[in-house]
């Protein structure tokens, strides 16, 4: 599935990152976080989550089927819909 951004969600991925949308589509994330860290004067840091209560527990809507129950002919009848 390919996303898109709108004008004003680009601007904003160019302010806060440096980098433009077409530059870190054609970028892997090591030469993003060595633009990044060019951009804010220090090193990225990934802290692993120690404490226990924010770790996520998955969605409860998915959980009990309550976004759409997974009926494989709806689904497909869905779908085609799309097209």
């Amino acid at each position: 599935m390919q996303f898109t951004l709108s004008d004003q969600e680009k601007e904003s991925l160019l302010d806060a990152t440096g980098i433009s949308y077409d530059e870190i589509l054609s970028m892997d994330m090591d030469e993003i976080h060595a633009r990044i860290e060019k951009k804010i004067g220090k090193k990225l840091t990934f802290k692993p989550i120690k404490d226990m209560r924010l770790i996520g527990r998955g969605s409860p809507y998915l959980y009990l089927n309550r976004i759409f129950p997974y009926d494989e002919k709806q689904i497909k009848k869905y779908i085609n819909s799309l097209k």
